[in-house]
């Protein structure tokens, strides 16, 4: 179970999240339930605002409006998208308890978190909530909290399995042959040498590169 769903349901996250909304003699009032076990200690923190503060549609509203109030985050915020993600499932774990699910669930509002995304982030979610419109199935906000989770796991696992440029193997690079410029009478007499190197009974004839006879380069009369 992944940690986030763990976190929304514990009524100690629901308490502080409760504590963030609340200002003032609010604030000082709920925290004293706080020596309170936490189940007990966050249903009596609700009493308490509901009766000395007014309406709990204000701290649903209010929950609401951070979500939906704010800059673009960056498809790259990896920091950001895991907080608003975090935000949204206490939020969700918060209305609920307070029994205002219908406001999480409103066109408004999920459209509203949904224009904070990325350009790609948003047309990602578009194409998969075409895919439940076609089986009548309307969006949710659960749905989308756990969407934006899911987007920066998969960017967190890209990240730890990219192979960078310094774990690509090297490519060889071919050894080029320099050419070797040997003189022609060099030449003659490399030839008559490997010649005799293969066999010591075999000699191969001598021909001068100047005038074609049988004898060396350096021997020769027109050369010399």
């Amino acid at each position: 179970m992944p940690a986030i769903a763990r976190r929304t349901r514990d009524p100690a996250d629901r308490f502080s999240y409760l504590v963030h909304h609340c200002e003032g003699e609010a604030a000082q009032a709920i925290r004293r339930c706080s020596v309170m076990e936490p189940e007990e200690g966050y249903a009596g923190a609700l009493l308490i605002v509901e009766r000395r503060f007014g309406d709990l549609h204000i701290i649903a509203t209010t929950s609401i409006e951070e979500l939906t109030e704010g800059p673009t985050l960056k498809a790259d915020d990896h920091k950001a998208l895991i907080s608003l993600a975090d935000d949204m499932m206490i939020c969700s774990a918060t209305l609920k308890q307070l029994q205002y699910p219908n406001d999480l669930d409103s066109c408004r509002n999920i459209g509203a978190i949904v224009a904070r995304l990325s350009t790609t982030m948003q047309t990602e979610w578009f194409n998969l909530e075409a895919k439940s419109f076609k089986f009548k199935h309307d969006p949710t906000f659960d749905k989308l909290a756990n969407f934006i989770s899911d987007k920066v796991d998969a960017a967190a696992a890209q990240t730890v399995y990219t192979v960078g440029p310094s774990y690509m193997r090297p490519q060889s690079n071919p050894v080029r042959l320099q050419p070797t410029h040997i003189p022609l009478y060099k030449a003659a007499f490399l030839t008559t040498q490997i010649g005799n190197s293969r066999s010591g009974q075999v000699r191969l004839p001598v021909n001068c590169a100047q005038c074609g006879s049988s004898h060396y380069l350096d021997q020769c009369p027109e050369f010399v």
